[in-house]
């Protein structure tokens, strides 16, 4: 009975939250309409064909290379896509719910998929190919995820792997270097590919806080390409850079192969060139 009590209220809190956040989302929503047709010199109508601009470019945000989504989420979702213009007058959440209901499921699918692609050396002698219209589609489902997934990867690392000068190695020589640097180069798209989706999966707000985000650029660029959206936390770091005073360091980090951080550029006349102590391929230890 204690187990009930205590699930029940939680299971309501999550639930409340959740739509909180959708909520919030579709007030923004109608407020990015209302300002634009206020403020821009020719605001555009906001109607079915505004709406099916809104959609596709929700989706190109969420899924640019066509990984996450399958056919079949297309499908559920197509039914909104001339309905956004009424949903976002009437401040309505059922596509935004929708939405984050299916995106939340194929990033949780995606993370676990990876994990199982990578944990085993990459095969680059079975015979594949990767055609443009796989790379420009969405997957049929969730075994087409996998199979796109995988292909994404293998292409990812040859890339990695194969420079100018490996073609002018032996075959021994070759071999040698594949079984030095693959495991390396895997589990570095592991980690790139991975980062993405927790940010995504566990930052502030979730899944939620990321659509809605995205759903209200969405809406301004639809407006207008020079138009923009910005969250509060972006807003605040927007405006810091419009200020008089600079909190530039003057370096660029990168990656190492051990998964270090490192300084891989200094600009010159920085805070960092001048102060002589910081140099290219340094390694960040902490902050």
């Amino acid at each position: 009975m204690r187990k009930t009590l205590f699930l029940l209220p939680f299971a309501a809190l999550l639930c409340t939250t959740i739509q909180a956040q959708n909520g919030q989302a579709a007030k923004d929503a109608f407020m990015i309409t209302r300002m634009v047709e206020k403020f821009h010199i020719q605001p555009k109508t906001l109607n079915d064909g505004l709406s099916a601009n809104i959609y596709k470019q929700l989706l190109h945000q969420l899924d640019e290379d066509k990984i996450f989504f399958t056919q079949e989420d297309i499908k559920t979702l197509s039914a909104f896509e001339f309905k956004l213009d009424d949903e976002i007058k009437g401040r309505k959440e059922a596509f935004l719910q929708t939405l984050v209901s299916i995106y939340k499921k194929r990033l949780l699918q995606a993370d676990t998929i990876i994990s199982e692609i990578t944990a085993k050396p990459f095969n680059f002698s079975l015979p594949e190919k990767y055609t443009v219209a796989e790379d420009t589609s969405w997957p049929v489902n969730e075994t087409g995820m996998r199979t796109k997934l995988n292909k994404v990867f293998k292409a990812s690392g040859i890339n990695v792997l194969v420079d100018k000068d490996f073609v002018a190695l032996s075959a021994v020589q070759q071999k040698k270097y594949m079984d030095k640097v693959e495991p390396l180069a895997r589990q570095k798209l592991k980690k790139s590919f991975s980062r993405s989706i927790t940010m995504m999966l566990q930052g502030p707000g979730g899944v939620q806080a990321v659509v809605g985000k995205e759903y209200c650029k969405a809406i301004a660029k639809c407006y207008d390409p020079h138009t923009e959206f910005l969250p509060t936390a972006e807003k605040e770091n927007f405006e810091s850079e419009l200020g008089q005073k600079s909190m530039a360091f003057g370096f660029m980090l990168d990656e190492a192969e051990d998964g270090t951080v490192v300084i891989n550029d200094i600009e010159p006349g920085s805070p960092a060139f001048k102060s002589g102590q910081i140099n290219k391929g340094d390694k960040i230890e902490s902050i």
